[in-house]
């Protein structure tokens, strides 16, 4: 099986048809999508169900709920999962973004399991908006579960990560929050493992690999963080996992896509 994670960037126009070859031309049996917007989505569906992935889930909905509710609301990105088997949308998070979680239960064959697609606010996003999703996150799959689970998406973390396995995270541009900034971003990005959702890439990889799947260029300056992530079960056997720079560096994206191969 295998799985690809992209954050697309709303691209449009002939952009957002190369994205879709590019997405074909991978054969990925399930797809994981950030930042769509609502206009793009007949052209993903058309185009990914001539890829062989039929069967889309998307969270749009979400955008229109919290309109109701009174939030002030001015986002128009969501969430997407294709796949070639059929799939079933999971329970939504409590969240102040919920457009930005998106949950499937994929009826593989005899061996189903869940996929959790996910995009993390950026920092300076509404104050605590970020912790508190990464603790629905934590709260949500720091538990046991019968199926395997896959946890996968632009998470906006870690700030670093260092060849002896030290990882650094945004709590110090929060000062008056550090201790509970980055105990949650920690609880998702290692705190996971300890319940069968190791980070696949560097369980593959380890620390050594150093790599940017979002770049920043300013003012003659660059620097890129490792901001894409999947992390799965052991039950579902990671063979390789592989960040897709090409794509970033053609102008696709912002974001490289990562993709991983699972031989369970």
């Amino acid at each position: 099986m295998r799985l690809i994670s992209w954050n697309v960037n709303g691209r449009r126009g002939a952009t957002l048809l190369a994205q879709i070859a590019a997405l074909g031309g991978r054969g990925p049996d399930i797809i994981a999508l950030q930042e769509l917007c609502a206009e793009n989505l007949p052209a993903w569906v058309d185009g990914l169900a001539a890829a062989g992935l039929p069967h889309l889930l998307d969270s749009s909905d979400q955008l229109a709920v919290a309109a109701a509710n009174g939030r002030e609301y001015r986002r128009t990105y969501f969430n997407l999962i294709a796949s070639r088997w059929p799939l079933r949308r999971l329970a939504q998070l409590r969240l102040e973004f919920p457009e930005r979680y998106l949950a499937a239960q994929v009826d593989r064959d005899r061996f189903p399991f869940e996929l959790h697609d996910v995009h993390l606010p950026p920092g300076a996003s509404r104050g605590l908006v970020k912790v508190e999703m990464f603790e629905a996150i934590h709260s949500l799959l720091a538990t046991f579960c019968e199926r395997p689970r896959i946890l996968c998406g632009d998470l906006n973390t870690p700030r670093a990560e260092r060849e002896d396995g030290t990882v650094e995270f945004w709590g110090a541009s929060h000062p008056a929050h550090r201790e509970r900034w980055d105990a949650a971003e920690r609880s998702v990005m290692l705190g996971l493992a300890e319940h069968d959702l190791p980070d696949v890439y560097r369980a593959l990889n380890g620390y050594s690999a150093a790599e940017a799947s979002w770049v920043a260029l300013r003012r003659g300056r660059q620097w890129g963080r490792r901001y894409d992530h999947i992390f799965a079960s052991s039950a579902l056997t990671a063979t390789a996992c592989r960040y897709l720079h090409d794509w970033r560096e053609q102008g696709l994206s912002d974001h490289s896509a990562i993709e991983a191969d699972l031989a369970g």
